[in-house]
């Protein structure tokens, strides 16, 4: 079977919309499973930061937060885990107990956040 190239000139690259653009509505606006693979493909994206921040406070099926929370640590930038650090107070235990594990897989970047946690 032969490999067919895709034409990169399809009318949404024209017109400017990227990849991630759509996977940041899809978080918001799909439902579960299209949330979650959302989630997953904005791991690449560092950008995706607060979108995911926002997300995940709303999220109400436990995967697609999973999936949030772990392309949040795939992210690993300071600002991620200086989003995370602030669902630390959180009142709700769910999200403060993904933060924490979040944070704990990416101690070195998470680290200059400690003392201010304490």
């Amino acid at each position: 079977m032969p490999l067919i190239r895709r034409d990169r000139s399809t009318p949404s690259a024209a017109a400017g919309a990227t990849p991630a653009a759509g996977a940041m509505t899809q978080l918001v606006s799909g439902d579960a499973s299209e949330r979650w693979a959302a989630a997953r493909e904005l791991a690449s994206d560092a950008g995706a930061v607060k979108a995911l921040a926002a997300a995940v406070v709303d999220e109400e099926a436990p995967e697609v937060r999973d999936a949030i929370f772990t392309s949040l640590v795939l992210i690993r930038t300071t600002e991620a885990a200086e989003a995370l650090a602030q669902l630390l107070r959180s009142d709700v235990a769910h999200l403060r107990t993904g933060a924490l594990d979040a944070l704990g897989s990416m101690s070195e970047v998470a680290r200059p956040f400690l003392p201010g946690l304490l």
